[in-house]
């Protein structure tokens, strides 16, 4: 990220205008919420989160399901592109 000229985040370092998560960093975290309080602990007030998230929304509904009906274990479904 671009520096804020040296003041600090609400996390005790450094603070920036703005943090980056390219290429679905926040899917491919398994704590999403930690992620995301450390990121904004790194922004100085105003600051900026900036991320991409690729349309997974048949993948979530598809693994709610399965844990509303209790399948899912072991069974890998392949998704291809509609």
């Amino acid at each position: 990220g671009e520096g804020s000229g040296g003041g600090e985040g609400s996390g005790g370092g450094e603070a920036f205008d703005a943090v980056l998560l390219t290429a679905n960093t926040l899917f491919c975290t398994p704590r999403h919420a930690e992620l995301l309080e450390r990121c904004a602990g790194a922004l100085r007030p105003g600051g900026a989160l900036l991320f991409d998230v690729y349309n997974a929304r048949d993948w979530h509904d598809d693994a709610l399901a399965d844990e509303r009906d209790g399948g899912g274990e072991g069974e890998e479904e392949e998704k291809g592109w509609d």
